[in-house]
């Protein structure tokens, strides 16, 4: 099922609804999307990269602002394992960050925020195509009205940059809490392989608020 969201409605999740809780929801800003998402889903399941999400083809950025000790002690161990690549307790440079969207499958970002402070908006953007991406910091996934204006936020940034799916929060979440969230995701998608939308759905469950920091958690793409 993939949800239409103007940003009027797209601050709620519908995606955490009784009917919807255990379904595969995806959701975009609106119907122009459809196709390049679409087109995006296809180029990461096609015959050079059938491994999709279930593969070792995998970048990091684990607190990158140095404040997030007990996430970075968390995930440290398991994220620095070759052939997964990425950085710890530092910030990357943007072109490497830049190359490792172009090339990777999968994008995991555990800090503050959407991430934008260390990939631009307007220079991911630009990208002629992006992996998938799980951005796990504070409100990564709100789009912000502007008055009469169209919203702007980081979730429409990958979306034009091709990205096949992001998984994102609409709120303000507790660090031990997207914890516990990401680490069922990542078993569910890169040790198991298996629909990404099942793992979100899954993930939810291994929240102790499961609806509030669970129901934050959403995929846009297709």
């Amino acid at each position: 099922l993939i949800l239409l969201l103007d940003a009027r409605i797209g601050a709620l999740p519908w995606e955490s609804m009784p009917l919807l809780r255990e379904a595969a929801v995806c959701r975009l800003p609106c119907a122009a999307f459809l196709g390049s998402s679409l087109s995006a889903a296809q180029r990461l399941t096609s015959a050079e990269s059938t491994e999709g999400l279930h593969s070792s083809r995998a970048y990091y950025v684990l607190n990158p602002g140095g404040d997030l000790a007990r996430t970075q002690n968390t995930f440290e161990s398991s994220f620095a394992k070759p052939p997964w690549e990425g950085v710890s307790g530092a910030p990357p440079p943007v072109e490497t960050l830049a190359t490792a969207l172009r090339e990777k499958n999968l994008y995991v970002y555990c800090g503050h925020g959407d991430g934008g402070k260390y990939l631009p908006a307007e220079t991911l953007q630009r990208l002629p195509h992006c992996s998938a991406a799980f951005l796990m910091g504070c409100s990564s996934g709100a789009l912000r009205s502007h008055g009469g204006l169209a919203p702007s936020g980081m979730a429409l940034a990958y979306l034009h940059a091709h990205c096949p799916a992001l998984v994102a929060n609409l709120w303000d979440v507790t660090d031990g809490e997207i914890d516990r969230f990401c680490a069922a995701l990542l078993k569910h998608t890169t040790e198991e392989g298996g629909s990404l939308l099942a793992a979100v759905a899954m993930a939810r469950t291994a929240c102790r608020l499961r609806f509030l920091t669970g129901a934050a958690a959403v995929t846009y793409g297709v």
